[in-house]
């Protein structure tokens, strides 16, 4: 720039296009029910500041989706 700013000097290589195409077989899980599937319960704090879990002994999860079968 008129010999004022000094730029900064680089190398630039120019290289062929290269292209990515997709392919394989998407991985994934279908599971079909017939009701309300709970993933998971939790703890909350009630009116009264104590820490309750309203599912605990009502609801238990299952190891293996074979032990879901009824």
């Amino acid at each position: 720039m008129f010999g004022f700013i000094r730029l900064k000097e680089i190398q630039v290589d120019v290289v062929d296009t290269r292209y990515a195409i997709p392919c394989g077989a998407p991985v994934g899980i279908y599971l079909k029910s017939d009701g309300v599937m709970v993933i998971g319960t939790g703890e909350l704090i009630n009116q009264e500041g104590m820490s309750v879990e309203p599912a605990a002994g009502l609801l238990q999860s299952a190891a293996t989706p074979r032990e879901l079968e009824l």
